[in-house]
């Protein structure tokens, strides 16, 4: 029997289980974890709600035997693991998961409202939402000096039983504009038109359930394809540390906010801080607008406290929409014909032509490497250089560069091409188009050909982001780096290991 999904998992510990899961937990360690946890966090809760409230006993009593009589559903729910993936915006679901820790806290109703929030959950298979960021970055006397404005929509969608190991169906979309401000402008984060012109950023990333997926910088001009996402591997993303402190009741109430009209219905807002709990140090206190007709949340709203001397980060997200159906291609991976393939290759073949071109590069040069230092455009110019290197690697250049090194210089002449050299130039033109085309996103891949020649043989030459698989083809594409050193040897090494190898790319 495969692991027990987290719906079966809820029942178990909450004492609604038939009897047909017990025997699988007696038997699975990790299932049998995961209940005592549940376990222990329903234990919690009865706890504070005697304390709180011993008149509610009598009422939880009531609603548990409602509960148990309620038929699951049939398709697996949202898991908390899949509620966001690729750290484009904080998820909608994220504010379901909020709710636990508001429901942890309220005197009177604590039990009950998790009871129904844990039905409300278990029955969301898919969901959309907007997101509309606004930073103000400040003058050192604090008056704002730019703003950038970021529209965000994402969608999800639960995968079936028989594709439970996948994160399911994602397509997210991101735009944002950055222009100086004056004093009159209006900067608030709930503005949520749409700025005129076109966007400084815009990215969009696509994933099908058990498929390849896509990411796409369209003001880069590049994309790239990456592998299936599985569900574990949304734990790895910022937000799914924050859902597992909410799970683990880290906030707690700050106040009530009462009622308010959100797209024609009646919602209630509640606050909730987090103070520095890990991994929400920085935030301030968390607005969210309950439907309570549902349970589930209607808006969310929150503010980045740290560096506030710099920049005010706020956000709200928005037109949050739970359970509601797809068009068929609204998760269909499209490579776009107009622009470059950045993804990285994995064949080792690929891998080896690229290795022969920088080879015969530094025998045709006596001994360097192409003269090109790519970095993240964000970084700072490094001070050693009175004028800094190209920061792209143009494969057409550097194959001129090897012509011109080799003696062919003026017109071409048609017996060049009986020359052993020429010919060896020509067959290095797939490895220069390689790094041509990996070394574009200069966030995810990088060229040190100014520090580093081939008797540099523990210095890193060239990376860039890479995934592994171990023995039993379990993929994982977080946090592992090809590297290439001096002396080409290449490894896939550990984000912790790669760190200390190249910490110019890490800072």
């Amino acid at each position: 029997m495969a692991c027990l999904t987290p719906e079966q998992l809820s029942a178990l510990a909450l004492g609604l289980d038939d009897g047909e899961f017990a025997p699988h937990v007696s038997a699975c360690p990790d299932c049998q974890a995961k209940v005592d946890n549940l376990r222990r966090l329903s234990q919690q809760l009865a706890a504070v709600h005697a304390m709180l409230d011993r008149r509610h006993t009598a009422s939880r009593a009531q609603l548990l035997s409602q509960l148990s009589h309620v038929e699951r559903p049939s398709r697996p729910a949202a898991t908390w693991r899949r509620f966001a993936y690729g750290g484009i915006g904080l998820s909608s679901a994220a504010a379901a998961l909020l709710l636990l820790a508001f429901f942890a806290t309220t005197p009177g109703n604590q039990l009950s409202a998790m009871e129904r929030m844990v039905m409300a959950v278990r029955e969301v298979t898919s969901y959309s939402f907007k997101n509309f960021g606004t930073d103000t970055y400040l003058d050192p006397d604090g008056k704002p000096k730019a703003i950038r404005r970021e529209i965000s929509s994402i969608c999800w969608r639960a995968p079936d039983q028989a594709n439970h190991k996948w994160f399911g169906d994602l397509h997210a979309e991101t735009k944002a504009w950055k222009r100086p401000i004056s004093a009159d402008d209006n900067v608030a984060a709930n503005d949520s038109a749409t700025p005129t012109g076109e966007p400084t950023f815009h990215i969009a990333e696509t994933h099908s359930t058990g498929k390849p997926g896509i990411v796409i910088f369209y003001t880069g001009g590049y994309y790239f394809w990456c592998p299936p996402v599985r569900a574990v591997e949304g734990l790895v993303d910022n937000h799914m540390a924050k859902l597992r402190a909410v799970q683990q009741g880290q906030g707690q109430i700050v106040r009530e906010l009462g009622n308010k009209t959100i797209d024609g219905r009646e919602a209630s807002g509640y606050v909730v801080d987090f103070e520095d709990a890990v991994p929400f140090q920085g935030y301030g206190p968390v607005e969210v607008w309950l439907d309570p007709q549902t349970d589930l949340p209607m808006e969310l709203s929150f503010k980045w406290n740290e560096h506030t001397d710099k920049m005010i980060d706020e956000s709200r997200i928005t037109d949050i929409r739970w359970n509601i159906d797809f068009p068929p291609d609204q998760f269909a991976t499209v490579a776009p014909a107009d622009l470059i393939d950045s993804t990285p290759p994995a064949d080792e073949h690929d891998i080896s032509q690229i290795v022969s071109a920088l080879k015969l590069f530094a025998e045709l040069s006596g001994g360097r490497y192409p003269r090109i230092r790519t970095t993240d455009r964000d970084q700072k110019h490094d001070p050693a250089f009175k004028t800094d290197p190209p920061n792209t690697f143009d494969g057409e250049l550097v194959r001129s560069e090897m012509l011109r090194l080799a003696g062919f210089t003026g017109p071409p002449q048609s017996d060049w091409s009986r020359d052993p050299k020429y010919q060896q130039i020509e067959a290095a033109t797939p490895g220069l188009d390689w790094l041509t085309r990996v070394l574009i996103d200069s966030y995810r891949a990088g060229f040190f050909g100014v520090e580093v020649g081939p008797q540099d043989k523990d210095k890193v030459l060239l990376w860039w982001m890479a995934g592994t698989e171990d023995d039993k083809g379990n993929y994982d594409a977080d946090g592992f780096y090809r590297v290439f050193y001096g002396d080409l040897r290449t490894e896939t090494v550990p984000e912790e290991k790669f760190s200390e190898l190249v910490p110019q790319a890490t800072e």
